[in-house]
């Protein structure tokens, strides 16, 4: 019997029918069902009951519960305690700017840190993408987080998460006194505090699109390098600023934030490493990225 057997048998059982427990594991409901009357054949019982809805387990049903989900559980103890042998003290050095440090990368470094204690992993903040990428290339980092999509045969480049801009207004402007999300309409005109296109051409070149593409004028009288920055002069009342959603988390005294009318402009983040990279280290916290994203709705 297959290992992939059990974890569709526990599916089912864990769902209560069979559509549902084929979309959690994203395969179509036929060959989850084949799997299953395979399994019965092969055992010689039949493990369902599919006269009711939810389906009900038979006696047999119940009595390989049990031992399916320890034998699992054993194998997924495994797994993990020979991923943390091979990561063992190695270490693993990541970019990131400062916008990701709001939302993707505390949860990422806490799961990476608690799955693997032994792992060394180095922090490294950079202003902007390009410069992630040249530490990338000359090994001084293994794995950036940026903005803008990648197109190198000696890197791999991945989509983690595209996050919605929201508005960020100082706290006592005519816009902070509610929740209702903004219309493009609702900023045109206001004096803008943004990051430099040199630093992110892609965010960039999207919120003047969003405001371009209605007639409207998205003027800037103040770039700066940083989220922390933007959201200083901001709250000094230099103007008005679009930022990634996770920025939420900073509670900024002095601003205010708006959710956009949807579907407004989003800000992707992307993970990239060189092409020759396949470490634990890297492997590992590649996926935890990704489930983190999926947590937060990326």
């Amino acid at each position: 019997m297959e290992l992939r057997s059990l974890r569709y048998f526990l599916a089912v059982i864990d769902e209560g029918t069979f559509r549902r427990a084929a979309q959690t594991l994203r395969i179509t409901q036929p060959p989850l069902s084949r799997e299953i009357r395979r399994m019965e054949r092969e055992l010689g019982v039949e493990l369902f009951d599919r006269a009711h809805q939810p389906v009900a387990l038979t006696a047999a049903g119940r009595s390989l519960e049990a031992d399916a989900r320890a034998v699992l559980a054993r194998l997924d103890s495994a797994v993990e305690a020979a991923r943390r042998a091979a990561i063992g003290r190695a270490q693993l050095t990541l970019g990131f700017l400062g916008a990701a440090a709001n939302g993707l990368l505390p949860p990422t470094v806490r799961r990476f840190r608690t799955l693997y204690p032994d792992a060394h992993l180095v922090l490294e903040e950079h202003e902007s993408g390009l410069a992630q990428l040249e530490h990338l290339r000359d090994h001084r980092i293994d794995l950036a987080l940026v903005r803008e999509p990648v197109n190198d045969s000696a890197l791999h480049c991945e989509l983690i998460v595209d996050e919605a801009f929201i508005a960020i207004v100082p706290s006592d402007h005519r816009l902070a006194g509610s929740s209702e999300p903004l219309s493009v309409s609702d900023l045109a005109g206001e004096p803008f505090v943004f990051w430099s296109r040199d630093n992110a051409p892609n965010p960039f070149d999207a919120a003047m699109a969003m405001f371009r593409d209605r007639g409207l004028d998205m003027p800037i009288v103040q770039e700066a390098l940083g989220v922390q920055t933007v959201l200083g002069l901001v709250a000094a009342g230099i103007g008005v600023s679009l930022l990634p959603q996770s920025v939420r988390a900073l509670n900024r005294h002095g601003t205010a934030t708006r959710p956009l009318v949807s579907p407004g402009p989003t800000i992707p983040l992307y993970a990239v490493w060189r092409a020759e990279s396949n470490s634990q280290p890297l492997v590992s916290i590649l996926q935890i990225l990704r489930e983190v994203a999926l947590d937060i709705g990326g």
